[in-house]
């Protein structure tokens, strides 16, 4: 049976382009605070929104002087910055495509890319970063564009910009490429209207205000970060300030003092263990995060349970989205219950599908979205883009389940689902937050084993010399009885922790099951 759950679209798109939003906030706003930059422990610079947009038109300037037209690429391997954002405006304002690529990826993925998407320009951290691709590209380093921003932005001319270039609104604006965790990572292109009514539908849900100050961490090369923190930021003319790093991040909580802040299920795991130590409950995370913050957004990866519930226990619920990069990237959404959203608070799974967007769930609990924000397609693969969008309904590869409020509850990846021999399916994530609630235990992988059905991988909080394996998998397989009509034949347990850097994780905490498989294998000896 097919459950078909439409969120009704409530308003109009009143803009086309990110840029616009830029040059409304400039016209209305043009005083207000909307970038922060620290420079040392008491003392920032600031930008107002005339401020920005005026580089923002000097970087357009600077992109006609170099001849790059509408719909010609322009990289970025550079960390987040104002001069990252400053490019994407420029960008928006020319109708150029920019490519964000994430700096943390290996360097012949980077070289792929660039390769395929031939483009005239890039922002590099390095200017030797494309030595080795296949023709000379002009690159520039942020600080050497600052400089050129610095010289001109004195005398730029801040008239509209909104006719330097035919656009429309189906036009490629960003490819994004996927993580490329399981696969090739494949460019994604989203377009004006992806990106703007992506951002307005989580905004519906969660609305922000232009006395909000966000602390950004997480990469804008991702879209994730993209739409709920940059383009959210243009729309609702904000306060933005980036934390380098995650070491830097708790420095800043108490300087910066954010009201909002996004995160993935790992940082929201190091807040927590920070505020325990400190005691426990709102006090402790009040004083961690500066005592400012009214909206905890957590996305990228799945979020335990538990985690959610000591968080709201505290008086700081964590809200929690879901999407693809596919998507724009948000599909579904928790609802914050603010002022003005007309709506309540809504902390059930990760929501009802946000505004104009229509989610079915097929036959084999499949979840299938239709909206504003789908993909164009892939990035000179058309087989690939037939293969996910099929009669304007994209294949998300998710299982997922609803209840009667039309709350999306997702269960996992299809492909993670684990088929045993007599018919039935496991979807693991379910079964791997209920472990993950027993003491002692910081996370847990079910893994297919083609002999066995499947093993469970323990991830152990310290070493005890009176855990049992035996004994656990008994444990395991008394807790498991009334939720599986197969249980595990082994446990394997670990305390090595599950990192990016051993390949058991990508960078937003979601763990890498084919590599966990691997490595079950390889310690135990399997063929």
């Amino acid at each position: 049976m097919e459950n078909l759950l439409t969120s009704t679209v409530h308003s109009t798109i009143d803009a086309m382009r990110l840029f616009d939003y830029c040059e409304r906030n400039a016209r209305d706003s043009k005083n207000s605070v909307c970038f922060v930059k620290r420079i040392d422990e008491d003392s920032t610079r600031n930008w107002t929104w005339n401020d920005l947009y005026r580089e923002v038109v000097v970087v357009v300037d600077l992109l006609r002087e170099w001849q790059i037209g509408p719909q010609s690429r322009i990289v970025n391997l550079t960390a987040n910055s104002l001069e990252w954002i400053l490019l994407e405006l420029a960008c928006s304002c020319l109708n150029v495509v920019h490519v964000p690529i994430d700096p943390r990826l290996p360097q012949d993925q980077v070289l792929d890319i660039v390769r395929e998407v031939e483009p005239r320009f890039a922002l590099v951290s390095h200017e030797g970063d494309f030595q080795c691709t296949l023709k000379p590209i002009q690159c520039f380093e942020p600080n050497r564009l600052r400089e050129l921003i610095d010289r001109r932005a004195p005398a730029a001319n801040s008239h509209a910009y909104n006719s330097v270039a035919k656009s429309s609104p189906n036009d490629v604006a960003n490819i994004l490429y996927t993580s490329g965790t399981t696969s090739k990572p494949k460019g994604v292109m989203l377009s004006h209207r992806n990106l703007v009514s992506n951002a307005i539908a989580k905004l519906d849900a969660m609305p922000q205000f232009a006395n909000d100050h966000r602390l950004n961490l997480l990469p804008f090369s991702h879209a994730y970060a993209k739409t709920c923190e940059l383009a959210t930021w243009l729309i609702s003319a904000s306060s933005l300030e980036i934390a380098p790093n995650s070491q830097e991040l708790f420095r800043l909580f108490s300087i910066a003092r954010p009201t909002l802040f996004n995160g993935v299920p790992i940082l929201f795991k190091r807040i927590h263990a920070e505020s325990l130590k400190r005691g426990g409950g709102l006090d402790a995370l009040q004083e961690i995060t500066g005592g400012r913050v009214r909206q905890f957004a957590s996305g990228g990866a799945p979020i335990h349970d538990e985690l959610r519930a000591a968080f709201e226990q505290s008086g700081m619920p964590i809200y929690q989205g879901y999407g693809l990069t596919e998507a724009g990237p948000v599909v579904c959404s928790n609802r914050s219950g603010a002022q003005g959203a007309g709506m309540d608070r809504c902390l059930v799974g990760v929501g009802p599908a946000v505004k104009g967007v229509e989610v079915k769930i097929d036959e084999n609990r499949r979840l299938w979205v239709r909206g504003d924000g789908v993909m164009l397609g892939y990035w000179q693969d058309p087989i690939e883009t037939s293969n996910r969008i099929q009669n304007g309904w994209l294949d998300t590869g998710d299982v997922a389940e609803c209840d009667e409020t039309q709350n999306v509850r997702i269960l996992g990846r299809s492909d993670d689902t684990i088929v045993l021999d007599n018919g039935y399916k496991i979807d693991p994530l379910g079964i791997e937050q209920l472990i993950c609630q027993r003491q002692g235990v910081k996370d847990c992988a079910l893994v297919p084993n083609e002999q066995f059905g499947y093993d469970i991988v323990l991830l152990l909080d310290e070493p005890n010399a009176e855990t049992n394996e035996t004994d656990l998998r008994d444990e395991l397989q008394d807790l498991l009885r009334r939720h599986l009509p197969v249980l595990p034949r082994r446990v394997v347990t670990t305390i090595e922790d599950w990192t990016e850097a051993n390949g058991l994780r990508n960078f937003k905490g979601a763990k890498n099951r084919i590599n966990l498989k691997r490595w079950v294998a390889g310690n135990l000896g399997d063929s």
